[in-house]
């Protein structure tokens, strides 16, 4: 299911919708204006970001494993 069409939009709808600073709620508001307009786009973000923690973990070395977690978290996070 595309995001757009799914429950990711309203959820980020309903999130934007909370009580929390008027900066935040904004920011949450757009990005499901955003998500609802090219949900495409950000299921492709996810793909690649999951795609790049993959092979940093695969590749190991210590640097690029260190970017692929910090990805990994930032992603998780979101």
């Amino acid at each position: 299911m595309w995001p757009s069409r799914g429950s990711l939009t309203s959820m980020v709808d309903q999130m934007s919708q909370t009580a929390q600073p008027d900066w935040l709620s904004s920011l949450l508001s757009d990005f499901a204006a955003f998500d609802a307009d090219h949900g495409w786009a950000v299921n492709l973000f996810v793909v690649v970001a999951l795609a790049f923690v993959g092979g940093a973990l695969v590749w190991g070395q210590h640097r690029v494993l260190r970017w692929g977690l910090v990805l990994a978290t930032v992603v998780r996070s979101g």
